[in-house]
């Protein structure tokens, strides 16, 4: 039987068992022959389903730091505390000479990235020699991180491996089977099934991220792992589990597919933008504002110098279409815009007061967002290992980002690590460094070179601002 054929049964077999359709009589060995017929049918595809499936999902093991769980929650150095982490996940085969996807979260701040490929069940191996075969492993290359919608892009040096294909998202459908695959708490290989529960959850109501939304389980070490449909097509990524409503989150196929192929190509995702900032309206926004209408999106920024502006769109407009399609929606609104690539003219149909307007706007790419202290997970380039610090230079565009500071100059503590080397001080996430023993510093370069000159015991005076103060902090060489 062909997979797609299997899928299709697979499908309609599930329905049966799940919603309880199947009609038994009691004592009818006709009814209990059916029933067990239908019972092989399924389990023969699902194992099918699962040996197509299996070669194409990876585990992913990695070293890095992170922050201390047991911290994260304490208010004393904002959460911050940095700790080396091992961690395991999933990721999934998406072209055969060794690009893989799996989650940003997985491999951030990773120091060494591995996979391990599943090995190929023999026919008649005995299970528990296969549970003894090694997986191939391979060091992994991040190639690309993309970190509004969780995924990342690694590369082996391998080939002629197995992978899966995506599946259409716009055929997705409430109630479908799926099954996710991946390496929940470190186990391999492991696959749990379910149905969609919903093909567009969205978690925030001002994003365009929306999830695909199943009771099968995804545990720990199943992210980055596929929720694949029945014909063994790639759905989405697993991605989070919604603890409270014991439900899984997986990244669609399209999300996927647009971001794998620009990662791939240039390690970075390129995304269109049009300089408005947009909500859903309400009933109550509607009537506050004086609104003609009490649906749809309405412009709450215009920000300054991009295209919307020199469209001449202004806040408190209503959108109520995009290139002739009507938008009810801010998630459908986003999606009609990120995706677009620069260059590109959409018009806009606007509604200000009871006049209609057409405005044509330019895409222009999305800026990345300011996030200089994103780079303290670089703890080869700012890690301060003599005194346990995560350290950032702080030049104008980090400057910016800190409000009421005197010296807009030093190095900003924007983490703490787990105790290295021997050297106790005092110093807090958000502490600004300005000189060590009288000697003015401006770099973690030059604070490195200050105590590399340092012998055990010496005294060790840091000049430091905290909550626009200054303080001095002494310790020692140990």
């Amino acid at each position: 039987m062909r997979l797609s054929e299997a899928g299709a049964a697979l499908n309609a077999l599930g329905r049966l068992l799940v919603f309880g359709l199947i009609i038994t009589t009691q004592g009818s060995a006709q009814s209990v022959l059916l029933r067990q017929g239908l019972l092989d049918e399924l389990n023969s595809s699902l194992k099918e389903l699962a040996e197509r499936v299996s070669p194409a999902v990876v585990e992913v093991k990695v070293l890095g730091y992170g922050v201390d769980d047991d911290r994260q929650e304490s208010d004393d150095d904002n959460g911050r505390n940095l700790v080396k982490q091992r961690l395991s996940g999933a990721g999934v085969i998406l072209d055969s000479n060794g690009y893989i996807v799996t989650n940003a979260h997985l491999v951030e701040g990773a120091k060494r990235v591995q996979v391990i490929l599943n090995p190929t069940r023999e026919a008649e191996m005995p299970i528990r020699t296969y549970l003894e075969v090694p997986g191939r492993t391979f060091d992994a290359v991040i190639v690309g991180v993309h970190h509004e919608t969780d995924l990342a892009v690694l590369k082996i040096r391998a080939s002629r491996l197995p992978t899966l294909q995506f599946a259409n998202y716009e055929n997705l459908q409430q109630g479908q089977m799926v099954v996710a695959f991946g390496s929940p708490l470190g186990m391999r290989n492991a696959a749990t099934i379910g149905i969609v529960s919903s093909v567009a959850r969205q978690i925030d109501p001002d994003s365009p991220r929306i999830y695909i939304q199943t009771d099968a389980a995804i545990n720990p070490g199943n992210s980055g792992g596929a929720l694949v449909d029945t014909a063994g097509n790639l759905v989405g990524i697993n991605s989070a589990m919604l603890k409270a409503e014991r439900a899984g989150l997986a990244i669609p196929s399209d999300t996927v597919s647009f971001v794998y192929e620009q990662l791939r190509k240039s390690g970075r995702v390129i995304e269109g933008d049009i300089g408005v900032n947009v909500q859903t309206i309400t009933p109550g926004m509607a009537a506050g504002l004086k609104l003609p209408e009490d649906t749809g999106v309405i412009v709450s920024d215009v920000r300054p110098g991009l295209s919307a502006e020199k469209a001449g769109v202004e806040s408190q407009d209503v959108i109520t279409g995009v290139d002739d399609r009507p938008v009810q929606s801010s998630l459908q609104f986003l999606t009609s815009i990120y995706r677009r690539k620069p260059g590109e003219h959409v018009r806009l149909r606007l509604l200000r007061g009871k006049k209609n307007i057409d405005a044509n706007v330019v895409v222009v790419e999305k800026a990345p967002d300011a996030d200089p202290l994103g780079q303290a997970v670089d703890v080869d380039r700012n890690l301060i290992g003599i005194l346990d610090i995560v350290g950032l230079d702080v030049d104008n565009n980090v400057a910016e980002t800190l409000t009421g500071i005197r010296m807009r100059s030093g190095v900003l503590v924007t983490a703490k690590c787990e105790k290295r080397e021997g050297t106790e001080t005092s110093l807090k996430v958000g502490d600004l460094i300005h000189a060590i023993n009288g000697k003015t510093v401006r770099s973690v370069a030059e604070i490195r070179a200050a105590l590399a000159k340092l012998s055990s015991g010496s005294p060790v005076v840091l000049r430091v601002e905290r909550q626009k103060q200054f303080l001095y902090l002494v310790s020692e060489v140990e």
